[in-house]
């Protein structure tokens, strides 16, 4: 076909053939490690003064005289305060 090609191409990305040797993240002398030893974890800092938002706030509002609209006060995974949480009638 025209324009097709078997190899991966993206733009801007550079593919190498790997390398064995020490393991970059864990420094394993011979690259063998597997993916138990690079567990990565993410701190979740609690704030007493902050909420975790865990579905998106919807309010709907007149746009016009003959539009109602939905607007999204708060979306899904943010933090906002405990104040605007107790507004929205979350707490």
């Amino acid at each position: 076909m025209v324009g097709r090609n078997d190899e991966i191409s993206i733009p801007g990305v550079t593919f190498v053939a790997p390398s064995f040797g020490p393991c970059i993240v864990c420094g394993h002398p011979t690259g063998d490690c597997n993916e138990d030893d690079h567990s990565i974890l993410f701190k979740d800092e609690q704030n007493e003064n902050e909420f975790l938002v865990e579905e998106d706030v919807v309010e709907r509002k007149w746009v016009t005289q003959n539009h109602l609209a939905k607007v999204v006060v708060a979306a899904a995974g943010t933090r906002i305060t405990r104040q605007k949480a107790k507004d929205l009638g979350l707490i």
